[in-house]
């Protein structure tokens, strides 16, 4: 992660595992959003910063973003940025 943000990116994508989510069959999918959404700072990261956490199938891994505007729209483009990422990974797999 970026700027110390791996006990972050662990909680996110530990959130999008679950219970033993990693080790579920082909068709599981697991996904999280965690982040600032403003108006200020909180934990001493900035307003948009936002984490993205997937787990699909054994595969299990976060996305560290920086997204524009504000509180609705950082929680819009992350939901666009959560499904694009999921998108990515199911056709990766075939």
């Amino acid at each position: 992660g970026a700027g110390g943000g791996g006990r972050v990116w662990r909680g996110v994508a530990g959130a999008a595992v679950g219970d033993g989510g990693g080790g579920e069959p082909r068709g599981c999918v697991g996904l999280s959003v965690d982040g600032v959404g403003g108006p200020a700072r909180q934990g001493g990261r900035p307003f948009g910063t936002v984490w993205l956490g997937f787990a699909i199938g054994a595969e299990v891994g976060a996305v560290h973003l920086r997204l524009p505007g504000g509180r609705q729209q950082i929680r819009q483009f992350a939901a666009i940025s959560l499904m694009d990422q999921a998108r990515k990974r199911l056709l990766d797999r075939g």
